[in-house]
């Protein structure tokens, strides 16, 4: 059964180990302005603890919405922790099959797409998915040997920013260039190898 309450009085788990950044809470935002709430939140009933449906709670707060779709659930703590857990953790066991979605966001358009939270709503059309990538071994079948300096990385972080103010301070600091596409850079900045100087040289 659902209920509706009054969004300020949910309780956030105080030891949710998921982090959500403000880019996901304003993208959600823009799903329910768009298409209002397709799942209720989870809560403990009683408690009022939300179980699942932070990032929702989180938009509706930021829409300054007066009620919001719930599920209440009779649920001990332990119970609740388990299932908040589940609900990140098992969704993160699907992949996507990369060909159908591109034609699924090819056919409803980059505003559409945007707002499911693929590609940018600036762009005439979503950008294109890769191809999947097969294993390096397999990539590599085939190809004539060459030599050249190993230029792997030392070492590669995850870097995680919760405002653009940290982010641009960020990019002045190393004189890195971001954009809203940049997904992996590299520091320092080196040029990309020139490859029309060289040539393979079959050695049978």
């Amino acid at each position: 059964m659902i209920d509706t309450i009054d969004p300020r009085l949910l309780v956030p788990w105080k030891a949710n180990p998921r982090k959500i950044p403000a880019s996901a809470i304003a993208a959600v935002a823009r799903s329910i302005e768009r298409f209002g709430f397709a799942a209720p939140i989870v809560v403990q009933e009683g408690s009022l603890r939300v179980i699942a449906g932070h990032t929702r709670l989180r938009a509706a707060l930021k829409l300054k919405l007066h009620s919001v779709p719930v599920r209440f659930m009779s649920l001990s703590d332990a119970d609740a922790d388990a299932l908040a857990l589940a609900d990140n953790r098992l969704a993160e066991g699907t992949d996507w099959d990369e060909k159908a979605l591109a034609a699924v966001l090819a056919s409803i358009g980059a505003e559409l797409s945007s707002t499911a939270g693929f590609g940018d709503s600036t762009f005439d059309t979503p950008t294109p998915l890769a191809a999947p990538v097969r294993s390096p071994m397999e990539e590599w079948e085939g190809m004539p040997e060459h030599e050249n300096e190993d230029a792997l990385p030392i070492r590669q972080l995850v870097v995680q920013f919760y405002s653009a103010e940290d982010l641009a301070e960020f990019a002045r600091v190393t004189g890195l260039k971001i954009t809203d596409a940049t997904r992996t850079t590299r520091y320092p900045v080196t040029p990309n190898m020139d490859f029309t100087t060289k040539v393979y040289v079959n050695g049978s």
